[in-house]
């Protein structure tokens, strides 16, 4: 029998734990059923972890799988995407928003020397604001597309968004890459990539949901109306997402 709470394995019998009282469960030994808990190495291990570690596994192989099909063919694999990929979407959204910070903080090091606690406030900060500030964006491109009277629901839309975003992760892992190698054209790629997502997601995302459905707002229209609203939010959210960028740009000026 083994307690829960207090990870003692008692010897005797009974239903509660002998030194805190806690109700007791089977611990499966060996031959026996291993469903609760798993003898390794004279330690008892969640027989849990495995469980997860195997889920991390096949979401990473999941993951990877469908990043390389719309790398190789982007809409004519993103256009089909539904609710069922908002898991993918969502792992595409965070490693964006981190990628961003991450390029600043290794392409421009030299001057993040002169920020205090450099990378909290060049990446983690940073990246949460642009994990929004994202999200914002997709959720804009949903309300665009009810405006259209398109049919399609929030999960299905922000599902979308984020594989669509795949081939300008594509452009970030590159400009990664040279940004930790201290090649400078990597403030190009960046560029490329973060200009390109936010300019031709949107439009792409209400284009394959508006087929057929053209009885609301005009698709034109309804891009615009995206811009916009993306456009104010990002003035908004201007001090998080670009604050280390002005800092390390005074820093150069400085010297």
């Amino acid at each position: 029998m083994y307690c829960e709470t207090c990870k003692v394995i008692q010897s005797g019998g009974g239903k509660y734990c002998g030194k805190c009282g806690t109700p007791l469960v089977t611990v499966g030994i060996e031959g026996e059923s291993r469903s609760t808990y798993e003898i390794a190495n004279n330690q008892i291990t969640p027989s849990g972890v495995n469980v997860n570690l195997s889920n991390i596994k096949n979401t990473s192989s999941s993951y990877f799988a469908l990043f390389k099909k719309v790398l190789k063919k982007p809409y004519g694999e993103a256009q089909y995407v539904g609710a069922e990929q908002i898991l993918n979407a969502m792992i595409t959204v965070c490693l964006y928003a981190l990628f961003l910070p991450l390029m600043v903080y290794f392409g421009a090091k030299e001057y993040t020397e002169y920020i205090e606690n450099p990378f909290l406030n060049v990446v983690l900060k940073p990246a949460f604001g642009y994990a929004i500030f994202i999200l914002l964006v997709g959720t804009y491109t949903f309300v665009s597309i009810k405006l259209g009277k398109g049919n399609a629901s929030y999960k299905e839309v922000i599902s979308r968004f984020g594989v669509f975003l795949i081939p300008f992760l594509g452009l970030f892992v590159v400009a990664f890459v040279m940004a930790v190698l201290q090649i400078k054209f990597f403030a190009v790629v960046l560029l490329l990539g973060f200009l390109g997502s936010l300019l031709t997601v949107p439009p792409m995302v209400i284009t394959t949901f508006s087929k057929n459905t053209m009885s609301g707002l005009d698709l034109v229209y309804c891009t615009l109306a995206t811009y916009l609203a993306m456009l104010i939010t990002l003035g908004i959210m201007a001090n998080v997402l670009f604050s280390a960028l002005e800092e390390m740009l005074q820093n150069f000026m400085l010297f």
